[in-house]
């Protein structure tokens, strides 16, 4: 994998919402649509998957890793014994942008190494009372990066699935957005970087992340500006200054603009 690649992977963060393990003889979902990645294991039994009109058989080993928004039915028929293992799911670089979209994953795999993934996540499971315990926490942090690894060591072994749809000029806007958001970022100054249209470049990055360069960019600044003001230690002056803006009005218009807040009101709130 590209060495920016596995830098933007490096910091990516992983956020759960849910998960558990399913005995079930019978179970319509249908037309469903989640604001996160499902994660379904076949431990035992049978169940159909419905994808924009096309059908999966699941049996044992197999698992489902769906992207947000993909709507699905994932079916049970009557009397079928069938035992699921389910994870909810972000996995996001910057806190806004689907690390995952940066692969080519298939919504059907199968998990090889299928023992120790059961182990692994049924031990995840039990784990849950113990998280209300600092160690515990560590433990659960630890263990839901060991079942993404595992999915992962499937995944990228079959052919083609550890290769980005992204070409090399994306990911290196990207980083460049991610590792240096300023007020003083533009398309004009990408275009004359990699030497490509700054239309052609919004709507192909748009394309590639489900966001436009320029909205990903607001978005990481004002996080950067929340950040600054929470921490205290700066005026609203030396805030501004510190993320590019000519003078601090610039910057309290644009924070207004983009959390209805100005940002003395905003480090208010957060005291």
């Amino acid at each position: 994998m590209d060495s920016k690649l596995l830098t933007l992977f490096n910091n990516a963060k992983i956020e759960i919402s849910s998960y558990g393990m399913h005995y079930r003889r019978e179970m319509r979902i249908v037309e469903r649509v989640l604001p996160y990645y499902v994660m379904s294991y076949h431990k035992s039994g049978r169940a159909i998957l419905r994808i924009k009109g096309k059908e999966y058989l699941l049996e044992r080993g197999q698992v489902i890793l769906l992207p947000p928004g993909v709507s699905h039915d994932h079916i049970v028929e009557k009397g079928v014994d069938t035992e699921l293992f389910w994870w909810h799911f972000t996995f996001q670089i910057g806190g806004h942008l689907d690390a995952l979209r940066l692969l080519r994953l298939p919504y059907v795999s199968y998990v090889e190494n299928s023992e120790e993934f059961e182990k692994v996540f049924e031990h995840y499971c039990r784990n849950e009372q113990d998280a209300l315990s600092i160690p515990g926490l560590l433990y659960e942090k630890a263990r839901s990066f060991e079942i993404m690894a595992i999915l992962f060591e499937n995944l990228l072994q079959k052919t083609g699935y550890d290769v980005s749809d992204v070409p090399e000029p994306f990911v290196s806007i990207l980083q460049d957005i991610i590792d240096a958001p300023s007020a003083a970022f533009t398309l004009k100054e990408l275009s004359e970087r990699y030497f490509l249209n700054p239309t052609y470049i919004s709507n192909r990055f748009k394309e590639y992340f489900d966001i436009s360069p320029i909205s990903l960019h607001r978005k990481l600044l004002i996080d950067k500006a929340e950040d600054l003001l929470e921490s205290g230690g700066l005026s609203v002056g030396e805030v501004a200054a510190q993320l590019g803006f000519e003078n601090s009005q610039t910057f309290s218009r644009f924070f207004l603009s983009k959390t209805g807040m100005r940002p003395s009101q905003y480090r208010a709130s957060m005291r």
